[in-house]
């Protein structure tokens, strides 16, 4: 403990010496350490966590190959029936949800706007966490 007590009065004579190191080397730790931080916050909120539904690492996209083309990946859209074929045979998931995009054109008295929508199947808004008093 005594070593501990002359080691901290030797720093501080030393800072009363040259106050400009002191300065800069207490701001080149906070910046160093500011920039850590911020790297590793967007590093675990886009790489790491994603998504903030409840098991998102569960989520899974399921594409159809054609296996008579030779065209790497396969597509993720489905036609109507392939859609209910895929929630019959599935044993290994434990739900299956869909959407569609679409153009929403909407009408008021300043005129006519185009947003883009969504339709998505019964239990979706279940599926991603959200409670059921909210999703009706």
């Amino acid at each position: 403990m005594q070593t501990l007590r002359q080691d901290i009065r030797y720093a501080f004579r030393n800072l009363k010496k040259s106050p400009g190191f002191a300065i800069v080397a207490m701001l080149t730790l906070a910046l160093g350490i500011g920039s850590s931080t911020a790297i590793f916050s967007v590093l675990e909120n886009i790489l790491l966590e994603p998504f903030p539904y409840p098991d998102a690492q569960r989520f899974m996209s399921v594409q159809i190959h054609d296996t008579d083309r030779s065209e790497p990946g396969g597509r993720g859209e489905y036609a109507g029936p392939e859609f209910l074929d895929l929630v019959e045979q599935s044993h290994s998931f434990d739900r299956v949800v869909a959407n569609a995009n679409l153009d929403v054109l909407y009408r008021a008295s300043e005129g006519t706007q185009l947003f883009k929508g969504n339709l998505v199947t019964p239990g979706t808004f279940e599926f991603f966490g959200m409670p059921r008093s909210l999703a009706a």
